[in-house]
């Protein structure tokens, strides 16, 4: 229920900031990728939110990234070159959703919503 209310929230923010076609949502230590699936979800019927949505992982561990890649449903995309930006589309809602190993590596965007882990992995 906690992811849900956070997607909701996010919305909120990106009907006050006019809707933008573009948002970065960044989550900092992922963990299992459990809020961003909840917020997905809870998201989903939203579609002009969705749509706007451009995912960023940053998490340092391929055992996590790959936890996380299944939580979202995620497919990878055919037509990616770059290896170390992994890009995929979750299916719980058609995002694109990006894995990067530091907050560095993530383009800047019109707005970025970021969330640190305190989980002990």
């Amino acid at each position: 229920m906690f992811g849900e209310m956070v997607g909701v929230w996010a919305m909120c923010l990106w009907e006050q900031m006019g809707q933008p076609n573009k948002v970065n949502l960044v989550e900092l230590g992922p963990g299992r990728g459990t809020l961003m699936a909840d917020l997905l979800r809870g998201a989903s019927k939203f579609k002009n939110f969705t749509e706007s949505l451009q995912i960023h992982m940053v998490e340092c561990s391929p055992t996590l990234q790959k936890l996380q890649h299944s939580n979202l449903k995620c497919k990878d995309e055919d037509n990616t070159d770059d290896k170390v930006n992994k890009r995929s589309v979750s299916t719980l809602t058609g995002t694109p959703v990006t894995w990067h190993a530091a907050l560095e590596q993530v383009p800047s965007g019109c707005m970025k919503i970021s969330k640190t882990s305190r989980h002990t992995q």
